[in-house]
């Protein structure tokens, strides 16, 4: 998926605009769009606020919220089915006489379920089923973060899970149905379907779910040529990356400058920036009915507003001195309409700021808008051309500043959290040996530990990291030594509580495991000889000798060469035995 024309966020922007917005509506005509909290979400991640205008959606408008009746406008309803959006949508032809809006096209963002009587209240409504022009279930109720990443906007699915609650065979299901949405979307109709052996059931009960679910969507359907596999994997398959501090860009940005990311803001905080981004919406956007202005669209999309008006995730705030030598607040959008942040997202940090900075230096001395700043007589085809480049210059120089500002307070950070000293603790309990590549020995680890615990001037949140990260990766810590580490390191009740829960997890416990005594490392061997070959490499950053175990199980899915114990298939699931995916094919992990 690297053209974007194979990029996942384009093929949902493809979806919603051509199955869903377009054939709702005449080629002169305007509608209401109405959505939830979830399709909301599943929106903003696709689509920017002009590519919805442009299409003749006049407004975007939650489901929930107090909205002035609209009887001459058609509405299109993209909804989650479940009970309080179906509630909600019955609500809104509750009054016969003042009708939310002339017609409806309900699209809900994934199928309703047989047992689901959503449809039936919908039918027995004689305000409502008249109204209704276009009922459709989309499949499309994931987000897609960005163009090889998804999400399933899950965050509690990991206490949900291990173990499985009361409410564990809801959220299989629940995932099982987005996994279908993904592969429904890729145009995926009989991927391999494979999974992680574990003492964990989750793993395995999702991809058996899928199995199903695939082969009642596609029964009668060709399959497709170069099939993708889908590996299904639990989280602990790769425990140290949960907590170990990672110096890439992207990873640094969101971890030390705790952007938020893949969540909608608190209540209150929306509540605190109601206000500010309606303003900036209403400004930005305009008056959809009447004369489209570019330049405002393209500012609501610069400023990361979404399409009902709140302030997107991902987002950076900055100040900024304009070329009139005027301070003003910039934001920066962290996506991949920054083709800087696309190119800079997985370099290490000091490539990022050295980059950046030499970047930004260069266009500044070369740039003919930069000469004609300085003062520089320049030709009047130069001058024509500096003027012509001006908006251009000046969005690029904010562009530059704005990656410039981000990696000089990631380093700023690094230093005041001590992380130089911090991370190379960090990466030997992750590979399980030394930066010279020497086995790691518990003496040595559990001094450098109880010092850092001790610190006054390490962060708390960084303590409670390092304790996560030593009970994850060292096989035989006893219940007691976790507590002294906590009390030694004077964490809050919050925070040792939230130390329980995950051990309550039991990702660390494994099948395999030897009987309980001086704690040892749990990376297993070959992995240890790997990150000794690491450590070696003059082109390995000290503090990045650590790899994901994921990235390994993905090279090995691609080359065929993947473990058939370890990662078993659905029978009958891909046409290639147990093979890798077929060339000209693509592998999908969750």
């Amino acid at each position: 998926m690297s053209k974007k024309g194979n990029s996942l966020k384009e093929m949902c922007k493809r979806r919603i605009i051509e199955e869903m917005v377009r054939p709702t509506h005449g080629s002169e005509e305007y509608i209401a769009m109405i959505v939830d909290d979830k399709t909301l979400k599943v929106l903003n991640c696709c689509c920017k606020v002009s590519d919805i205008l442009e299409e003749g959606v006049t407004v975007v408008e939650k489901i929930d919220k107090k909205r002035q009746p609209l009887p001459e406008l058609d509405a299109l309803y993209f909804l989650s089915p479940d009970n309080h959006s179906v509630k909600l949508l019955l609500e809104d032809f509750a009054n016969e006489k003042r009708p939310q809006h002339r017609h409806v096209h309900i699209f809900f963002s994934s199928p309703l379920g047989e047992e689901s009587s959503h449809m039936e209240k919908i039918a027995a409504n004689p305000r409502l089923f008249p109204r209704i022009k276009t009922f459709m279930e989309m499949n499309l109720n994931f987000a897609a973060y960005e163009s090889r990443t998804f999400h399933f906007d899950s965050p509690r699915s990991l206490i949900e899970l291990f173990p499985l609650t009361h409410r564990g065979s809801e959220v299989l299901n629940d995932i099982a149905d987005k996994i279908l949405a993904v592969c429904a979307t890729l145009g995926e109709k009989s991927p391999e379907i494979r999974y992680q052996t574990s003492p964990f059931p989750p793993a395995e009960q999702i991809a058996r779910n899928v199995a199903t679910r695939i082969d009642n969507f596609t029964r009668n359907l060709q399959p497709k040529d170069g099939r993708c596999t889908l590996l299904i994997v639990d989280r602990s398959i790769d425990l140290a990356t949960m907590v170990l501090h990672e110096y890439t860009y992207q990873s640094m940005v969101f971890d030390v400058l705790e952007i938020p990311v893949c969540e909608l803001p608190h209540k209150k905080e929306k509540e605190r920036e109601k206000e500010t981004t309606r303003e900036r919406r209403n400004s930005a956007v305009g008056d959809a009915q009447g004369e489209k202005d570019g330049q405002a669209k393209e500012k609501a999309d610069r400023e990361g507003v979404d399409a009902e008006g709140y302030r997107q995730d991902d987002t950076f705030e900055y100040d900024y001195t304009n070329p009139k030598n005027q301070k003003e607040k910039k934001v920066a959008v962290l996506g991949e309409q920054d083709d800087l942040w696309v190119r800079f997202r997985h370099l290490h940090i000091s490539e990022v700021y050295e980059n950046a900075a030499d970047e930004l230096k260069e266009l500044a001395n070369t740039n003919v808008v930069a000469r004609l700043h300085k003062g520089e007589k320049l030709s009047t085809a130069d001058t024509a051309a500096a003027i012509r480049q001006l908006p251009q210059y000046q969005e690029t120089i904010a562009k530059y500043f704005a990656h410039v500002t981000m990696s000089e307070r990631c380093f700023a950070e690094y230093e005041s959290r001590q992380l130089a000293n911090l991370g190379e603790l960090e990466q030997d309990l992750a590979t399980g040996v030394e930066k010279g590549g020497q086995p790691i020995k518990d003496v040595r680890i559990l001094t450098a530990l109880s010092a850092f615990l001790s610190s006054p001037t390490i962060k708390k949140e960084d303590k409670w990291r390092l304790i996560a990260l030593y009970f994850l990766m060292m096989e035989g810590v006893t219940p007691d030594a976790l507590d002294e580490m906590l009390d030694r390191a004077n964490l809050t009740l919050e925070q040792k509580a939230a130390m329980k829960k995950l051990v309550k997890l039991k990702l660390h416990e494994s099948e395999d495991a030897g009987p309980s005594g001086k704690p040892s490392s749990r990376v297993d061997k070959d992995r240890q000889n790997h990150f000794k070959q690491r450590a070696r490499r003059e082109d390995i950053f000290e503090l990045s000798r650590f790899e994901p175990v994921l990235k390994g199980v993905l090279e090995r899915t691609v080359k065929g060469t993947l473990d058939k114990t370890k990662f078993p298939c659905i029978e009958g699931t891909g046409s290639r035995g147990l093979g890798g995916a077929k060339k000209g094919g693509s592998s999908m992990i969750l």
